[in-house]
């Protein structure tokens, strides 16, 4: 048996969050997958002090000795009405800040973009990968007392492996065994070398009691896990009360039992300036956004003194719009394109970004195996983008023209103002229907109805992670053939050349190799124009003087966690003080 502590220096997962990133953002983001596959590295604590993993923080350096006690509101961009039933929950960033808080995973990431073990004592595999044996820590119970063993395990895994979605995710799973009262051991169709990403999937994969789980009535509002807080109340669209776990099985590197808090209350604010202005003016301690304009101002708060932020980059998540390739008139090759070349991401990111972000030309986070310097991308180019135009009316017989769906956030309405200005230069005539509220935007692209939409996901990490979100069918194990509907393609990618690459990159275990077939899918992005990447997003942690710990304490084995991978930040390790 071979120990992995994760694929090696690629980084990290993401994972499948069922909602979309909406409110007030941009480009939404959905299922954070597997999922999410997020993104990474070691902190810093310089001031706006940027690393080479992408990553960078202004948070203030020597936040002394944790001191234990106190509570915390936490302003969050969005609510989960959908309650948090892990294994069908949809969870966007706020979503995922409160699960974190209730449930563990059996994985985590490291500084260093390793999975390393969490609730898991060891994560073992056999000479071809196609056998993983999970190791459990002794002595750990979830928060109504039932034990954490192998059984609870195999059920919240085989709740994953039957999901709709998640079912999609890890299709190529065979079977979950108990093997011990403290071990489960996973048999994989192929070699599957980045398993234990998945098993951390952005936060997303957590353990849930087994009397949640049998509890489907009340599965979504009955949370019960083995994290640092408890559940004490939620009312919906007003907040979402935690208390500190007693029983919580982890302590820091001097001996402290965690969590340091008593007490976490999380409020959802989907309207980014009533987040800040919630966050100066006392309403909440901490707060965490995506909007570029508002972190700039934040910024210069931090500056004087007044405010701490820390930003991460890490394993970021693509800003852009997704096409849908299976319809009019993005079927076509000359409309995407020509929409590529007409749209000037720098500008965008300029007007209504400050020019926080990274322009992004591929769909990996520079710390993301897969990640070239150049692969093609098509640059800002007028003249190009009304050769293609004419090309798609010689092919078509049609102008070009589409709707481009969006939130009604008035940030979003007034980003997308700007996109159909830029188009409309090269002749391409954009139309905005009205808005669809965030909690049928998700939908609407499973859906398929859409032709245009502005969208963010695809978090860095291992890129693995990103299989289910591009591959054109997926496994069906009944037929044992790749014939089933995967309906978390969302832009209805059909590419064999991307199907290839996706498959023999779960499999190799040559790091070059694997390195080689993931740029290739980046090469084949910028070729097919299967969607128009603008930037990557900059997550913001800014909070009171007061607050600390927003990076987490060490991990179990000793490992430093880093910056936060996007929007998943361990409230484990806040404290006041």
């Amino acid at each position: 048996m071979n120990h992995l502590r994760g694929p090696g220096p690629n980084g990290h997962g993401g994972t499948l969050v069922l909602d979309s990133y909406a409110p007030r953002r941009r480009w939404v983001a959905t299922f954070a997958v597997v999922a999410a596959m997020a993104l990474v590295v070691s902190s810093c604590s310089s001031s706006d002090n940027k690393k080479a993993t992408g990553t960078k923080a202004t948070t203030p350096s020597g936040e002394g000795t944790p001191k234990r006690g106190g509570s915390l509101v936490y302003g969050l961009e969005a609510e989960t009405l959908g309650g948090w039933c892990p294994q069908s929950a949809q969870l966007a960033a706020g979503g995922i800040q409160v699960a974190s808080a209730i449930y563990d995973t059996l994985t985590a990431p490291n500084d260093k973009g390793e999975y390393v073990p969490y609730l898991a004592k060891s994560v073992d595999h056999n000479a071809d990968y196609t056998q993983w044996t999970i190791v459990l820590r002794d002595g750990i119970q979830f928060h109504n007392g039932e034990p954490f063993n192998a059984d609870a395990v195999k059920m919240n895994l085989d709740g994953y492996l039957s999901g709709i979605l998640f079912g999609l995710v890890f299709a190529d799973v065979n079977s979950v065994t108990v093997t011990g009262p403290m071990s489960v051991q996973i048999t994989t169709r192929v070699p599957w070398v980045a398993l234990p990403a998945f098993l951390w999937s952005t936060g997303r994969l957590g353990m849930a009691a087994p009397a949640q789980i049998r509890d489907k009535a009340n599965c979504a509002s009955n949370l019960i896990g083995t994290g640092p807080f408890m559940k004490k109340e939620w009312t919906p669209n007003d907040k979402f009360v935690a208390v500190r776990n007693p029983n919580y099985w982890q302590k820091d590197e001097n001996g402290v039992q965690l969590p340091y808090l008593d007490e976490i209350t999380f409020r959802p604010q989907p309207d980014v300036s009533q987040l800040v202005n919630g966050l100066k003016g006392g309403q909440f301690d901490l707060i965490h956004l995506t909007d570029g304009k508002s972190i700039d101002l934040l910024r210069k708060e931090v500056k004087s003194g007044t405010l701490k932020m820390t930003e991460s980059t890490r394993s970021a998540e693509i800003s852009h719009t997704m096409l849908n390739n299976s319809k009019p008139p993005f079927d076509n090759i000359n409309a995407r394109l020509a929409v590529i070349y007409a749209t000037n991401a720098d500008e965008l990111n300029r007007v209504h970004e400050a020019s926080v972000n990274k322009l992004a030309k591929q769909p990996y986070a520079p710390e993301t195996l897969g990640y070239q310097a150049d692969p093609g991308w098509p640059k800002f180019d007028l003249a190009k983008a009304k050769d293609y135009v004419a090309k798609y009316k010689q092919e078509t017989g049609k102008d070009l023209s589409f709707d481009l769906a969006t939130t009604p956030d008035p940030a979003t309405q007034a980003l997308a103002a700007t996109a159909k200005s830029q188009l409309a230069k090269a002749g391409i005539s954009v139309n905005i229907p009205t808005a669809t509220e965030q909690s049928q935007y998700i939908n609407q692209a499973i859906a398929g109805n859409y032709q245009a939409i502005l969208w963010r996901n695809f978090p860095g990490g291992d890129p693995d992670t990103l299989y289910v979100w591009w591959h054109s069918k997926a496994w069906n194990k009944d037929t044992k053939a790749f014939d089933k509907p995967n309906l978390v393609n969302f832009g209805r990618i059909n590419d064999p050349e991307i199907d290839k690459a996706l498959e023999a990159g779960r499999s190799e275990t040559d790091p070059a190799k694997r390195r080689a077939d993931y740029q290739a899918i980046g090469k084949r992005f910028a070729e097919g124009g299967y969607n128009v990447w603008t930037w990557y997003t900059t997550w913001g942690f800014a909070s009171k003087t007061d607050v600390n710990g927003v990076e987490g304490p060490k991990l179990p084995n000793g490992d430093k966690r880093g910056l936060p991978i996007a929007s998943v930040q361990p409230v484990v390790g806040l404290w006041r003080g």
